[in-house]
C-alpha cells in the first residue's frame, strides 16, 4: 500500500520519470525488455526486475551443433524451442560446451530474408560458466561458402550477477537473404585473474 509499480520498454533503468503499471503492457516490437521497479514514500526502491520478450522467428528445418558435453548433452531441438533457459545449468535447457569454438549450423525451411539472429547464453561465474567471448554470425551462400556478416566481442565483467541468462542479438548490417545461417561462439580461454579459475578455460552453456 502506498507504493507503485514504475516501468520502461527501452531498456533504461526505471525512475519515477518512468510509466507507472495502471493495465498490461501490449509489446508491439519482435524483441522488447521490459523492467520494472517500485517506488513509494517513506520506502526505499525495491530491485529491478526485468523480463526479455522475443517473437517467435522464421521456421527452422535443422539445427546441426558441434557435440557438447557428455554431461550436460540435451536435445539440439532446444536451441530452437522458443523456450530460453533457466538459470540452473543442471537443467535440460542447456547444451554445455568445453570446446575452443562452437559451431551452430542453422537451416531454414527456404531461402529467406533475415533481420537478427539471437543467441541465448548462461554465466554463472561460481561455476566457471561464462558467456562466449567472441560471437561471428556467417551466412552459407549456394556454393557452401562461409561469408561473414557480424561478429561481437564480450568482455567479462568482474561485478557481473552470479547466475545471469542473457540473450544476445546479432542486428544483420544491411539486407540478407539465405537459407544456412553458421554461428560460431568462441569460449574464454583464459579466466580473468579476479575469478578463483584464473587462467583455466571456461565453459559455455547455449
Amino acid at each position: 500500500e502506498g507504493t507503485d509499480i514504475y516501468y520502461t520498454t527501452n531498456g533504461s533503468q526505471p525512475s519515477l520519470n518512468s510509466k507507472i503499471y495502471k493495465q498490461p503492457v501490449v509489446i508491439k516490437k519482435n524483441f522488447t525488455t521490459v523492467k520494472a521497479k517500485v517506488f513509494g514514500k517513506d520506502y526505499l526502491p525495491s530491485e529491478t526486475v526485468q523480463l526479455t520478450f522475443v517473437q517467435q522467428g522464421i521456421p527452422i528445418k535443422a539445427v546441426a551443433v558441434t557435440p557438447p558435453h557428455a554431461k550436460y548433452n540435451g536435445s539440439s531441438n532446444i536451441l530452437f524451442d522458443n523456450m530460453g533457459g533457466i538459470a540452473d545449468f543442471t537443467s535440460k535447457t542447456w547444451l554445455g560446451f568445453q570446446q575452443d569454438t562452437v559451431e551452430i549450423n542453422i537451416q531454414l525451411r527456404q531461402k529467406t530474408n533475415i533481420q537478427a539472429v539471437i543467441f541465448n547464453v548462461l554465466q554463472d561465474v561460481g561455476s566457471w560458466i561464462f558467456f562466449p567471448a567472441k560471437a561471428i554470425l556467417f551466412i552459407k551462400n549456394e556454393n557452401g561458402s562461409l561469408i561473414k556478416v557480424n561478429e561481437m566481442d564480450i568482455v567479462p565483467q568482474q561485478n557481473a550477477p552470479g547466475e545471469n541468462v542473457k540473450p544476445f542479438i546479432f542486428k544483420m548490417p544491411k539486407k540478407v537473404k539465405a537459407e544456412n545461417v553458421v554461428l560460431h561462439l568462441h569460449l574464454l580461454k583464459s579466466i580473468p585473474a579476479w575469478h578463483p579459475g584464473s587462467g583455466k578455460p571456461s565453459w559455455i552453456f547455449i
